[in-house]
């Protein structure tokens, strides 16, 4: 943002101003200029160092695996003409970080660009302990500037097929990747991989051969339980069977009650041990060790 001369020099001094007058009154001539990366970043640290502050040029959220590296770094623009060093001091949850702390901390200072001090901190093979709020600071005029504040947070390495979330690690499901597997095959998602089946096809117990589905007991599978409810609900009610669309019961019609396995009604002597009610409206099943005896319809006791 500012071109480097010494204000002292007279000849240096003019010429800056010449190029400054210029620059002013022939700008309307003048063509965009493209500004390069290291432009950008010199343009980047002097906007934010308008209160003389130091920058991290990072963002607010830093995200490492443990085991990696951490490496951040600190800015602090000098100003024209002013080639003062000052010091930059890290910080971890506002404690100074020291160089070669704990032997895996080391702070690399230099001067950068000719107007700007770089602070590097590199925090070697990174553990859940280097997580934190880092900032970098500096001395003005015996007051302390701080820059803003930057959380490091580290994370659980995963293995493959697997991804760090909230801090733990979750599977991938590579199927909604798509287009994974080939031509007319199924993609299945397993714990930490995936598996390609043809159509009719399911993944067996060892998560790798693509065994056929048989889809008549997997019918059943699906039926038998709730069948089973269903009788048990008929079975409760007086006198009634489960509809033939398997959805409800039924009652049976006057005279008649319902089969064993309560599938259709039939009438009270074609079902065996019952006899006909008093009221003839339905079956009654005889006690244990009794028999209807020869006058199934007639509501006679059983003997």
């Amino acid at each position: 943002p500012h071109p480097v001369f010494d204000y002292d020099n007279p000849d240096e001094k003019n010429i800056f101003f010449q190029n400054a007058e210029k620059i002013y009154t022939e700008s309307e001539k003048m063509r965009v200029l493209l500004c390069n990366s290291d432009c950008q970043r010199r343009l980047n640290i002097a906007l934010k160092n308008e209160e003389k502050l130091p920058v991290i040029i990072e963002q607010e959220l830093l995200q490492f695996y443990a085991g990696e590296e951490i490496s951040l770094r600190c800015h602090l623009y000098l100003g024209l003409g002013n080639s003062t060093e000052k010091e930059i001091k890290w910080l971890k949850n506002f404690s100074v970080v020291k160089d070669n702390e704990n032997e895996r901390a080391m702070i690399e200072d230099g001067i950068v660009s000719e107007v700007i001090k770089e602070s590097q901190l590199r925090i070697v093979n990174a553990t859940f302990e280097d997580s934190g709020v880092y900032t970098c600071s500096t001395i003005e005029n015996r007051a302390q500037k701080r820059s803003l504040n930057v959380n490091v947070k580290i994370l659980q390495r995963c293995k493959a097929g697997f991804t760090s979330s909230n801090g733990e690690c979750v599977d991938v499901d590579e199927c909604k990747n798509g287009n994974i597997c080939g031509e007319n095959q199924i993609c299945i998602n397993t714990v930490g991989s995936w598996q390609c089946c043809l159509p009719g096809f399911e993944l067996a117990e060892d998560s790798i051969t693509c065994v056929d589905i048989n889809e008549c007991v997997d019918i059943l599978s699906w039926f038998m339980p709730r069948y089973s409810i269903l009788v048990d609900n008929c079975r409760a009610l007086l006198n009634y069977r489960v509809s033939n669309d398997f959805t409800k019961c039924e009652e049976c019609p006057p005279g008649q009650g319902p089969s064993e396995d309560f599938r259709v009604c039939k009438p009270c002597h074609e079902l065996v041990g019952h006899r006909n009610s008093t009221s003839h409206q339905f079956c009654q099943k005889c006690p244990a060790g009794q028999w209807p005896g020869e006058a199934y319809t007639e509501g006679k006791p059983c003997n």
